[in-house]
Parts: C-alpha cells; sequence; structure tokens
C-alpha cells in the first residue's frame, strides 16, 4: 500500500534509458539480415510488443530498423497483455493475414504461450530463459539464433 508504483517505475526508465537510448540496446545477431530477407521476399512483418508503441517505435529507429516493419503493436494498443492472444491477433488483424498463417519470433514464455494461443507458428529463439518442457510443446521450432531463423524460414515459406 505504501509502495510508490510511479516513483520507481519513472527511476526503471531513466536507468534504461541513461543506458539504452540512442542505438545503445543490443540487437540480436542476424536481425539485420532476416529483416532484410523478409522484405526482399515481399513478406509482411510486425512487431508486437508489451512496451507501449511509441517507445518501441523509436527503439526500432535508433537501432535502423523500424522501417522493416508495417506495423508497429505495442502494450498499450490492447486489452491483455501476453500470455493472452491479444497482441498477435492484433498485429494479424492490421497486417491482413491469418494468425494459422503467421510465424511469431518470441524469446519469452508468455511470448511463447499468447503466439501459440493466437494460433499462429511460435518459434522460439532463446535469450535469458532456455524452453522448459512446457513450452516446447507449445511452439513451432526452437532456433539458436536469428541467422538459425532465416535459414529454416526459406525452406518453410512457398513462394
Amino acid at each position: 500500500e505504501t509502495f510508490d508504483f510511479e516513483f520507481y517505475s519513472e527511476k526503471e526508465r531513466e536507468i534504461f534509458l541513461s543506458r539504452y537510448a540512442g542505438a545503445k540496446l543490443p540487437q540480436k545477431q542476424g536481425i539485420k539480415e532476416l529483416l532484410q530477407w523478409l522484405k526482399d521476399n515481399g513478406i509482411k512483418t510486425a512487431v508486437a510488443s508489451s512496451t507501449n508503441r511509441e517507445t518501441v517505435k523509436q527503439e526500432l529507429a535508433d537501432g535502423g530498423l523500424l522501417d522493416y516493419f508495417s506495423v508497429v503493436i505495442g502494450g498499450d494498443m490492447i486489452e491483455r497483455s501476453k500470455p493472452a492472444p491479444d497482441i498477435f491477433m492484433e498485429a494479424c488483424r492490421q497486417l491482413n493475414v491469418l494468425p494459422e498463417d503467421s510465424f511469431i519470433i518470441e524469446d519469452s514464455y508468455n511470448g511463447i504461450r499468447a503466439a501459440h494461443a493466437a494460433g499462429a507458428k511460435a518459434i522460439m529463439v532463446p535469450d535469458l530463459l532456455q524452453p522448459t518442457e512446457e513450452i516446447r510443446e507449445l511452439v513451432y521450432s526452437v532456433q539458436d539464433s536469428l541467422v538459425h531463423v532465416r535459414k529454416m524460414l526459406e525452406q518453410e515459406i512457398n513462394f
């Protein structure tokens, strides 16, 4: 009851921005190559993040990635966050694609749960968390890197 959430939330944001704003947020190996391949092949892409949309757009712009995405969905645009499928359903709606025809790349358990609940093909690229038995049952594939995701998609997608 006495915890000042707003104060600590603002402090967390200040620390994050001091460390990662202005293109200092680390990028996963192979991200630009994967996004360029998707763009070159006319595959629609979206970012669906629990973070507020304007923050996500700024982080993508800072990293030189914003122009690769047709749609950016933020947590402030949906009612229920992951593991509910809402954010991925909204991304699919805006892209005008069916969830079952979509691949969703995730590194979090709740992201995988949400992708699965949406009916999409969830690809996990582990970061801090390795897939558990539960998560392995929900994913379409686990890949070590985005480089491997691209190789997998090259084989999976029929042009």
